[in-house]
């Protein structure tokens, strides 16, 4: 976990128990709708709301189930600028996956409450680019442009454990903050596919993933690491062979939200929430490659990649229980 991710994470706890030692007496003064403890009357039962009912403690439990949308961003810079190469395929990425979890929530008044939630969170995403890359024949001393299409697409799952406060703008509506702590619980399955579009039949590329030598119109792979995306070739200048850097098992994020209360009765609601978690822990460390696939025409070009993040928009679905006495 970074730094950053800590410090926030420490002002959420900070901030949650300061509010539960404020509030924690507000909660044990009389319940005025039992005074001195006497039996709750029929009338008063029937009369007992979502937001007040004279049985309740502050306590409630909540499942929910939902779908991520999410964006992955990766910086790539370049040491000498190049036209867009199959690399280009790996600096960003859009697509969905799932989240289902549960939690609790402790209530401090009837406007404000602490909420932990845990979840499985699947995160997908793919991207697809054009471009022209180099291509030299056996006869030929000058090379030509070959016209190609990346496409590359990654899916992970983690398990998160979130803190948060729960604000009540009213009645129905609230909005939530809180902090996201993730552990990676599978690896990352990262597909990727290179193929010839070129409208020349005799081009093709002169070696696959396995480095076998041909010519090939389309060449595909699955890696768990991240890496660039062309075959892994070692140059023997500049000296750097294609990097293959393990992604970090923990990550963290700021989580904001919103949601509306639909009560069902006085004990049960349905809640429907919108969330965005922006990460501020990268998936794994910044590593450098040789970009080659424009060496004969242009040049060859260093790239380093960092800050690899991503981010997710969660819309859920769930059910709350409030407890009783």
């Amino acid at each position: 976990m970074t730094g950053g991710g800590l410090t926030l994470f420490h002002g959420v706890f900070c901030l949650v128990l300061v509010l539960g030692t404020q509030f924690s007496s507000m909660a044990q003064t009389e319940d005025v709708l039992r005074p001195k403890g006497r039996p709750i009357t029929k009338e008063e039962r029937a009369k007992s709301t979502w937001e007040y009912h004279p049985e309740r403690i502050p306590l409630a439990v909540m499942g929910e189930a939902g779908i991520n949308v999410n964006v992955f961003r990766q910086d790539l810079q370049r040491t000498f600028p190049a036209t867009i190469t199959p690399n280009d395929v790996l600096s960003s990425g859009i697509g969905w996956g799932w989240t289902v979890g549960g939690g609790g929530e402790y209530q401090f008044r009837h406007d404000l409450a602490a909420q932990v939630r845990i979840a499985l969170d699947h995160k997908a995403f793919a991207n697809t680019v054009d471009g022209v890359v180099d291509y030299q024949d056996s006869t030929s001393e000058i090379p030509r442009d070959m016209a190609f299409r990346a496409t590359t697409s990654s899916s992970l799952t983690y398990l998160s454990l979130t803190p948060s406060v729960r604000y009540s703008i009213n009645a129905r509506m609230f909005a939530t903050v809180g902090v996201s702590l993730q552990a990676r619980v599978s690896d990352v399955q990262r597909h990727d596919i290179i193929e010839i579009t070129d409208a020349d039949p005799e081009v093709g590329l002169g070696l696959d993933y396995r480095l076998q030598r041909g010519r090939f119109r389309s060449i595909s792979r699955t890696v768990t690491a991240n890496t660039d995306m062309l075959q892994p070739i070692e140059q023997r200048y500049p000296a750097k062979s294609t990097e293959f850097v393990q992604y970090h098992t923990w990550r963290t994020a700021v989580e904001l939200g919103a949601g509306y209360v639909y009560p069902l009765d006085s004990r049960a609601a349905v809640v429907v929430q919108l969330r965005y978690q922006r990460m501020l822990s990268d998936m794994n460390d910044a590593f450098m490659v040789t970009d080659y696939s424009r060496s004969t025409s242009q040049r060859l070009t260093e790239i380093t990649y960092r800050n690899a993040r991503i981010h997710s928009v969660q819309l859920t679905i769930g059910l709350w229980f409030k407890l009783m006495e």
